[in-house]
């Protein structure tokens, strides 16, 4: 999956220090917006574009002074691509994956103007930041910044369906950028995090649901052990009952100690008279 957002000149200072994975004065890494960086994995973050002198700012000025630019605070001055490893991609070949997705936005859009290529792999799934200096051609043959032009509706159309052709062509399979979010053409960095997160909350809901199930079996099975129990205690309760019956039927035949003198006799173990006969 992959969107395009444009920014202006106050924007790219914090875009920048969050593509390279700078430091705040505390120590922390600098974000733009809510993303979750797992530390132990920043390391393992390149950039496929060609190293800049001066930096990414320096060579944003430095390509900015080379062609037309309107002194204004709200021209886009930079424009970036992010473009997400298909979570089905071989994990073998998710550097390749993104040198030809490189090749295939830095062609398009000029190496020249190419700002960097950071790939992430610290957050959710590992992505590709192409910034870029949006360069159109005037009327002249010469180079001004313009985002508009660069950027239109039919390249937002066109992008994915190209980039997924170039890279089923380079693999020999077909790799999925196209989905419900890209198939119309680009959407909003916000449509895509409500996406993101509606995607999660029904996840959640699924997950809530399968878990008050799973509960609703245990219950279910508690209480048919418990009626298990009960049934077994009452066929308890009922032996009891038919021993003590017995035990009364068989106290009510023994003889007292004065019965037996009275009838001159002795008790035998049973309770009957021995040595005498009872008429």
């Amino acid at each position: 999956m992959a969107h395009v957002a444009k920014y202006a000149r106050s924007a790219i200072g914090q875009l920048c220090q969050h593509y390279e994975r700078k430091k705040d004065d505390n120590g922390n890494y600098i974000k733009f917006g809510n993303q979750d960086i797992d530390l132990i994995k920043t390391r393992k973050n390149y950039n496929l574009a060609p190293h800049r002198e001066g930096g990414q700012i320096g060579f944003i000025r430095s390509r900015l002074s080379e062609v037309k630019c309107l002194n204004r605070a709200d021209v886009n001055v930079m424009c970036s691509w992010v473009v997400t490893l298909p979570q089905t991609f071989p994990a073998a070949r998710e550097r390749e994956f993104f040198s030809e997705t490189y090749r295939f936005l830095s062609e398009r859009y000029g190496e020249e103007n190419t700002i960097s290529a950071y790939v992430h792999r610290d957050e959710n799934q590992p992505h590709l930041h192409f910034a870029f200096i949006p360069v159109a051609t005037d009327k002249n043959g010469k180079g001004k910044v313009s985002a508009k032009e660069v950027l239109t509706k039919t390249e937002l159309q066109r992008f994915h369906p190209q980039l997924q052709a170039a890279l089923g062509t380079h693999f020999g399979f077909q790799v999925e950028i196209l989905n419900g979010a890209t198939e119309s053409g680009n959407r909003t960095v916000a449509e895509l995090k409500a996406a993101r997160e509606k995607e999660r909350s029904e996840k959640m809901y699924e997950n809530y649901s399968q878990d008050i199930d799973n509960m609703t079996f245990d219950i279910l099975d508690t209480k048919e052990q418990v009626e298990a129990a009960q049934q077994e205690l009452a066929a308890l309760d009922a032996q009891k009952a038919a021993v003590q019956s017995e035990i009364d039927r068989l106290q009510s035949r023994l003889l007292t100690a004065q019965e037996v003198n009275t009838l001159g006799g002795k008790k035998t173990i049973t309770g009957g008279l021995a040595g005498r006969g009872i008429c």
